[in-house]
């Protein structure tokens, strides 16, 4: 009811027709998968290949001392469908690969999210995404910065300030991929590092 007064009844129905596909349950892709939840979408695909750590709590939306241990995606299912009993969570828990990239990208999401913290796996998420023609945001790194007001959602090739952006677009490069995507990223310089890159 909240959230249709913002965007209206018929938004909020469509919203119950939409598969979005989540790559990577860490800080960043937990909490977009959770807020899809909570605002209504109908069905996820998650893929994360990790359990719930101690160094997790911190972050984590699901994160607790009973969940240490658990796999993300079983406890994502498990609090989503708290949230939105008729939820329908496809999960898995795979580690992807170069090889296996395209067995693990559902057809039918109508968009998807890359969350993933690694590279290797990253750049082959993307590069197949690109190749299939999927709409999809790609998620670069927010980890030990401060200020909110330094994200920005803008074309992969004009990011700075970014120090994975930077490995992103070299990588993919190196792969002769230069086709635009959007991404998610904070120009502020990370704790642990002044570069401007």
């Amino acid at each position: 009811e909240r959230s249709a007064i913002v965007l209206g009844d018929e938004t909020i129905a469509a919203l119950s027709d939409k598969k979005i596909a989540v790559f990577g349950l860490g800080g960043v892709g937990a909490a977009a998968a959770m807020d899809l939840v909570r605002i209504g979408v109908g069905t996820l695909y998650v893929i994360d290949f990790d359990d719930i750590m101690p160094s997790n709590l911190n972050r984590l939306i699901f994160g607790f001392a009973d969940t240490v241990g658990m796999q993300k995606v079983d406890v994502l299912r498990e609090f989503g469908r708290k949230i939105n009993p008729h939820l329908e969570v496809v999960s898995m828990a795979k580690f992807m690969t170069g090889e296996s990239i395209s067995d693990h990208i559902p057809d039918d999401a109508d968009f998807y999210i890359d969350a993933i913290d690694s590279l290797n796996p990253k750049i082959n998420l993307i590069a197949a995404l690109i190749e299939k023609k999927k709409p999809f945001i790609s998620s670069m790194g927010t980890g030990g910065r401060m200020d909110p007001t330094a994200l920005k959602i803008m074309n992969i090739w004009d990011t700075a300030g970014c120090p994975l952006a930077y490995m992103v677009r070299k990588r993919l490069r190196k792969r002769g991929v230069f086709a635009p995507f959007d991404v998610i990223f904070s120009d502020e310089p990370p704790a642990d590092t002044k570069e401007n890159l």
